[in-house]
């Protein structure tokens, strides 16, 4: 069985690499898990974010920002 963290993020790398660390640390089974995180490309930390990213089991989409009415969607396009 895997698991899916879908994690929209913005503006809090040291928050994002904190939340994606104790995943992985206090999984009975890390290997059966893959972070999906979606980013915009205007977030000031994109940068820092995106070198961080480049990790196993974790996979990164950016795009054109939505804004917190529209939370859903980027859920929605980690899903897809």
């Amino acid at each position: 069985m895997k698991i899916s963290m879908l994690l929209p993020a913005r503006n809090r790398p040291y928050n994002l690499k904190a939340s994606i660390e104790s995943v992985f640390a206090f999984a009975d089974k890390p290997e059966n898990i893959e972070v999906l995180v979606r980013l915009d490309d205007c977030d000031p930390s994109l940068s820092r974010e995106l070198e961080y990213l480049k990790r196993p089991r974790t996979k990164t989409g950016v795009g054109t920002r939505l804004g917190y009415s529209r939370m859903h969607e980027y859920y929605n396009g980690c899903a897809t």
